[in-house]
């Protein structure tokens, strides 16, 4: 496998990325805007490291996080990623989820008790990931104007 990436942008910003690769080294997940974001694993395992957390995410889990630095590093001898490794995330940054969606997040008072979170793979996100995974492979499909259009 070598180096690949794909990536749809949302008013100018990268809001789905897919890399796959044959390997890699630790490397350091920057924020940009306060974003938060998702990540799936299609293919291998990575490990995850904050300060505070460690674990691995891959097929069956992924991982939601704040927006922080933290870590990706390389699963040691992990068989899963003999074929290389394939991750997709998604940013949400705040001014685009408050374009998208008419919600007034000043009124919330949810809160989390974490920066970043293993999260078990149901039906409803690995439906979400074969989603993302269809507009990645079909970027035409992923047309700015259709996503503000009323249903």
């Amino acid at each position: 496998m070598e180096y690949q990436e794909k990536h749809i942008t949302y008013k100018g910003q990268p809001v789905f990325i897919k890399l796959s690769m044959p390997s890699f080294d630790r490397t350091l997940k920057q924020y940009v805007e306060n974003e938060a974001c998702f990540m799936f694993v299609n293919k291998g395992e990575v490990a995850v490291r904050t300060p505070d957390d460690y674990f691995k995410v891959n097929r069956q889990q992924g991982m939601l996080a704040k927006c922080l630095n933290y870590f990706f590093e390389p699963v040691k001898d992990s068989k899963h990623c003999d074929d290389g490794i394939e991750s997709v995330g998604i940013f949400l940054y705040p001014s685009i989820v408050k374009d998208l969606f008419e919600f007034d997040f000043t009124q919330s008072t949810h809160k989390v008790d974490y920066n970043v979170k293993q999260i078990q793979i149901d039906k409803l996100l690995e439906n979400y990931r074969e989603s993302i995974n269809l507009l990645l492979e079909n970027p035409s499909l992923a047309d700015e104007s259709l996503i503000r259009e009323p249903w």
